[in-house]
């Protein structure tokens, strides 16, 4: 749930930097329909299925969650796509430049 809320916090920051004008209330009821396909991770405990059904509700969240974006921002598919993408890629990046840091932090105190 925390990640849902925060991550909606980016892509509705980038949608606005796009051209969205709706609101944070309308995009959260919008939105909230993508955690429904997770009910499938309920059988992960299934030996055989229970991977494929995490992969099936993954994907399946995706598509709901980015044509939520779509329908709340009245988007086309590559601006939906982009205000969906942008904030897991500058988190990503972020954590990368972290992890860096500390690796040559870490190693320039080894070598001393």
């Amino acid at each position: 749930l925390a990640v849902w809320i925060v991550y909606g916090i980016g892509v509705l920051a980038v949608s606005h930097l796009l051209g969205a004008r709706t609101t944070l209330q309308h995009f959260y009821a919008g939105t909230s329909y993508a955690c429904l396909p997770f009910l499938l991770l309920a059988l992960t405990i299934i030996p055989c299925l229970g991977g494929l059904a995490a992969i099936v509700a993954f994907v399946w969240a995706f598509i709901v969650y980015l044509r939520a974006v779509q329908f709340v921002a009245g988007f086309d598919f590559g601006r939906a796509f982009l205000s969906v993408i942008a904030p897991g890629a500058l988190a990503g990046l972020l954590a990368l430049l972290g992890i860096g840091a500390s690796l040559l932090s870490a190693l320039r105190w080894a070598v001393f």
